[in-house]
């Protein structure tokens, strides 16, 4: 599995996975079971799935935002 492959996959998830970040309840154990999935589907450790960067809580700040790192360097 390549790269390219793993990318096609976290986009199919991205969307759901950051409602589920947004859910007051229930949000968190659905965050998890998104994880889990994806992990199983790209082989990858939990911990290097969470370090993607369109999972991680890094980007979907910026993106929920609509602040570029540019933009945020310059506050």
């Amino acid at each position: 599995m390549n790269m390219e492959t793993k990318k096609q996959i976290f986009e199919r998830y991205k969307d759901e996975y950051y409602k589920a970040r947004i859910e007051k309840k229930g949000g968190r154990k659905r965050c998890g079971e998104i994880l889990d999935i994806v992990c199983d589907v790209a082989k990858m450790a939990r911990k290097a799935t969470v370090r993607i960067p369109c999972l991680s809580s890094r980007t979907t700040a910026y993106q929920m935002k609509q602040v570029t790192v540019k933009n945020r360097m310059r506050k």
